[in-house]
């Protein structure tokens, strides 16, 4: 069976995603995917027993993460549910786009209660306030590989269930939130294919020098 590569293993060889950046150290990946699953757990309606969160998961020192941590976003989280009558129908989705040969996992699938379409929304989960777009005049390469990386689980839902998604990132921050549309499907779509091709030849080459 072939192997794709994820999306977020192609933003990262292409530099869109630093090696750098804080939160892809240990201890803040963990809390990520902590974030992620007691999110869409909240988001479906269920109930996480109050003693979880006086637990912690991680055993060294650069991953080990408090429960409680996860509580700020889980507010966000709430807000958000709230506010926009949101509808969570999957989570955790793994979409694969068998022509660009890339796999991705969508954070949540749903819709809203008041489109009266129920049109799909894709929704990417995202710790911390949205990034600029651009740094000291320079275009801000996280703003960038946000948006590239909903425009490739949109293409590989597409491709695989034949669903056209409205994509955007909830980003969940001090006990609030803040929704990000990414609404310019034709160039996040072509600058993504331009990528993950790019991506492709880079991995051929350097096989077969």
């Amino acid at each position: 069976m072939t192997e794709y590569p994820r999306v977020t293993s192609i933003l990262k060889a292409m530099v869109l995603f630093d090696q750098d950046t804080f939160w892809l150290k240990p201890r803040y990946l963990r809390r990520g995917r902590l974030v992620d699953t007691c999110a869409s757990l909240v988001a479906g309606g269920q109930t996480i027993e109050p003693e979880w969160f006086e637990r912690a998961s991680g055993t060294a020192d650069d991953d080990r993460v408090e429960h409680k941590e996860v509580l700020p976003y889980l507010e966000g989280v709430s807000a958000f549910m709230v506010e926009h009558d949101f509808v969570l129908e999957r989570c955790q989705l793994e979409v694969t786009n068998k022509s660009e040969r890339y796999i991705g996992h969508l954070d949540w699938l749903g819709y809203f209660k008041s489109d009266a379409k129920s049109a799909k929304v894709i929704i990417d989960l995202k710790c911390g306030p949205p990034p600029p777009k651009f740094i000291k005049n320079r275009l801000n390469p996280l703003y960038v590989a946000y948006r590239r990386q909903t425009a490739m689980y949109r293409a590989a839902l597409d491709q695989q269930e034949q669903i056209i998604a409205k994509r955007g990132a909830l980003h969940l921050y001090e006990g609030t939130y803040k929704v990000v549309w990414h609404n310019d499907d034709w160039r996040d779509t072509q600058d993504a294919h331009i990528m993950v091709c790019s991506y492709h030849d880079m991995q051929q080459f350097r096989r077969n020098p």
